[in-house]
């Protein structure tokens, strides 16, 4: 298996930068739309966020199938 090739220390450190940087562009998208004091605009640029996220994500996961 592939997570038992390494110890867990070596996983540890590539999820929390993940975590770390998903963190920080979601709080920059955040900012750019001027989201923080309308929660409507807010509520939209979640749901960006996600959807755009998870197309990403998708995108990746499926590009290294092929």
């Amino acid at each position: 298996m592939l997570f038992r090739s390494f110890p867990w220390q070596v996983h540890l450190i590539p999820f929390l930068y993940y975590v770390l940087y998903t963190f920080l562009i979601y709080q920059l998208i955040l900012e750019i739309a001027g989201a923080y004091k309308d929660p409507q605009r807010k509520k939209v640029v979640e749901g960006f966020y996600v959807v755009t996220s998870f197309l990403v994500y998708s995108a990746i996961f499926l590009l290294k199938k092929i």
